[in-house]
This record gives C-alpha cells, structure tokens and sequence, in this order.
C-alpha cells in the first residue's frame, strides 16, 4: 500500500487515471495535476525569475537582447517582454525565437538552441549584447552558434537562463536563475507528511521562489 506519490506530473502521462484510483496523497511537483486543482502543487515561480533574469541583463546596461523561447513556458517569453517594456526598450520581433519542448532531451535542446540562436544572428543587422535562454539545456547550442561567427561569451554577447546549471554542457559557466532543490523536497516531503495525516486538506499551490546564481556568461557594458 503506498500512502503517498510525489511525481513530476508529465510522469503520469497516459496512466493518470489508474494511479489517482489507487493513491490518494499525490504531489506533482513542476505543474498542476489533472483538470480540477484536486491536487497539491509545487510550482516554481517561472514569472518572476524570467522577469529578474532580464532585468538584470537591463541593470548591466545591456538593451539589445534577444529571446529564445520553449513554446510550453510561454509566461517566461511574456515575463521577458513585460521586463524590456518596463525598462523603456521597445520589443523587436525579430529577436525572439520558439523552439519546441523537448521533454528533457539534452541533445534536442542543444541543437534547437543553436538553430534559433543562429536565425537570429542571420536576421539581424545588430547583434544582440545579450540572450535570454528560457532553457539551460539549449545553452551549449547557443554557445556554439556564437563561436561559429567569431562571438564569445561574454566578451560579445552575454546569456543568462532559468535552470539547472547540472543540466547543461558547455565550458562556459551560465549565469542562471535556478530553485534550490533541496529547499524543495524539503518543502514537498514536509507538505506530504501533513496530507497523509490529513488526507481531508484543501490542495493548495506552493510557489517556490528561484535565486540568480552568477557565472561567467554575463558582462556589464
């Protein structure tokens, strides 16, 4: 008998239905479970990290700077504009990219990330000083396409992502917005622990707030 599941909700792809029949205590960590909030939720803040990723490219003087997207984190890509409209910098569409979501495949990532990045550098007549990555694992490709025209990082172009630097290979240290995970399984096994003994509580939403880890990928200007 399993008194309790905390799960990544994607996991429960498909068999959702059969598990919710025999588990009462469920957590899903990252984003809602089901279609009614009958769930606890864990959700990292991604708006207001997206928002202090760019403002802190804003801080460093940087006022070109470009976006690549993942088309399932639309609030981040909004989060994004919302900062350089804040700031006064108007939005240029052409420096804004969509690549698909991948589901965690690094090397699909990587290579959309390389792809975007270089559509944008083809489509411009001014490079970007700075990209916002809404994914750490299409860094590397970012990197990459940089290099390929003669751009290092930062000394040309500065990035900085949402993420787990873990999650990413490339020699450049990113600057990131990152959850402490600890904090997090504290904060979810702590939350568990009350629901089974309370099976009868109202699920609720926690946001868990990201912190700027500085690496060596952003540069004042």
């Amino acid at each position: 008998c399993i008194d309790g599941l905390i799960v990544i909700s994607s996991q429960l792809e498909g068999i959702y239905s059969q598990v919710k029949n025999r588990i009462k205590n469920i957590i899903s960590i990252g984003e809602p479970l089901g279609k009614g909030g009958e769930y606890d939720c864990i959700l990292p803040d991604d708006a207001s990290a997206s928002y202090l990723a760019v403002k802190y490219l804003l801080e460093m003087n940087h006022k070109k700077i470009a976006c690549v997207a993942n088309s399932g984190l639309q609030k981040r890509r909004s989060e994004y504009k919302r900062a350089l409209k804040d700031f006064g910098i108007a939005i240029d569409e052409s420096l804004i990219e969509q690549i698909p979501n991948h589901d965690m495949d690094a090397d699909m990532y990587r290579k959309s990330g390389y792809q975007a990045v270089k559509k944008i550098i083809n489509s411009t007549n001014q490079i970007p000083t700075a990209f916002f990555m809404t994914d750490i694992e299409a860094c590397s490709g970012a990197v990459e396409a940089l290099s390929e025209n003669n751009l290092n990082v930062p000394e040309d172009v500065s990035i900085i992502s949402l993420g787990d630097t873990e999650l990413m290979s490339t020699g450049v240290k990113i600057t990131v917005m990152t959850v402490n995970k600890s904090e997090t399984g504290v904060m979810t096994v702590k939350r568990m622990m009350e629901r089974i003994k309370n099976p009868d509580l109202e699920a609720v939403k926690i946001s868990v707030p990201y912190k700027l880890i500085t690496g060596n990928s952003v540069r004042k200007i």
